[in-house]
């Protein structure tokens, strides 16, 4: 675990999970994806309490163990998740990114008739306007859906709005969010499919002893079931479809079959790129930003 993070410490995805013992400790997980696009759960552990002085010294612990944990520059979770505070705190450097599929769940949960007493029709139109917001793809167009909610007159919506999402727009728009490094992950999918196959193997309510032995039978199975595809991602030869030499050719050679798509796909869009001069000036540096790119 603590080989795992070493080796990939940039982005840090986190989630708590209840119900998998006798005495209600919630199992927290952290996960990273590797260079084979796995996710490889790194830590994992349990607390008798949850208070912001008991999750503090759970990460502090980890820190002391961990001592790349420096460079962590995104953390994902979910907006209800209390402990975010702590992490960024503890991660100081690192960007806060609230996951896309918990972003909108979140809305869905709070924009309602009970608790902003709102009308059928009205929750609907609500409801489009934030998730407007949710994919704005500039920040002109955030300013313009933002100025849409203001002009819709309802008002406990914009009050919410105001008061819970506007000050941390940077967490979850997708907009600002894509100036972080995520690896191209947007949601906590990943974390929550792990957690669900915790508990198809986890007895709800266990005791201690019995949780542990069924956890880290789920560990076991998910480590398999990595080392499986990481195998077979290195046993195959891929057949070069790339002119002797090129650039994609060198790559494919020095990345794993994973990560070389994505720089494959790089390379191919630097081709779309159009540099133009002005009043006779040579746009080298443009030219060669392009080609890096």
């Amino acid at each position: 675990m603590k080989s795992t993070f070493a080796s990939y410490p940039e982005v840090l995805m986190v989630d708590a999970t209840y119900k998998l013992n006798e005495l209600r400790m919630p199992l927290y997980l952290m996960i990273v994806v590797d260079s084979n696009g796995q996710s490889e759960i790194f830590s994992a552990f349990l607390t008798a309490i949850v208070t912001q002085e008991a999750i503090t010294k759970m990460v502090q612990v980890f820190k002391s163990h961990n001592p790349n944990w420096s460079q962590t520059n995104v953390i994902i979770s979910d907006k209800d998740f209390t402990e975010r505070a702590v992490f960024q705190k503890e991660f100081p450097t690192a960007s806060l990114i609230i996951c896309l599929f918990h972003t909108l769940r979140s809305l869905k949960r709070e924009v309602t008739r009970e608790k902003l007493g709102l009308l059928p029709g009205e929750r609907d139109h609500a409801l489009e306007l934030l998730t407007e917001l949710v994919y704005s793809s500039s920040s002109q167009q955030y300013d313009d859906h933002h100025k849409d909610l203001k002009m819709s007159g309802l008002k406990s919506v914009i009050e919410y709005y105001v008061t819970n999402w506007h000050p941390i727009r940077h967490q979850w728009v997708e907009y600002f969010k894509g100036a972080n490094f995520t690896v191209g992950e947007r949601t906590n999918n990943r974390l929550e499919s792990i957690n669900a196959k915790v508990k198809s193997v986890c007895s709800k309510y266990a005791s201690l002893s019995t949780f542990f032995d069924q956890f880290f039978a789920v560990l076991s199975c998910l480590r398999n079931e990595r080392d499986h595809s990481t195998l077979m991602a290195l046993a195959k030869k891929m057949v070069s479809i790339f002119p002797p030499n090129s650039p994609e050719e060198q790559f494919s050679l020095l990345h794993t079959p994973y990560a070389a798509n994505y720089v494959q796909k790089q390379l191919h869009l630097h081709t779309k790129v159009n540099v133009f001069s002005d009043i006779g000036v040579h746009c080298t540096v443009l030219r060669l930003m392009a080609v890096w790119m």
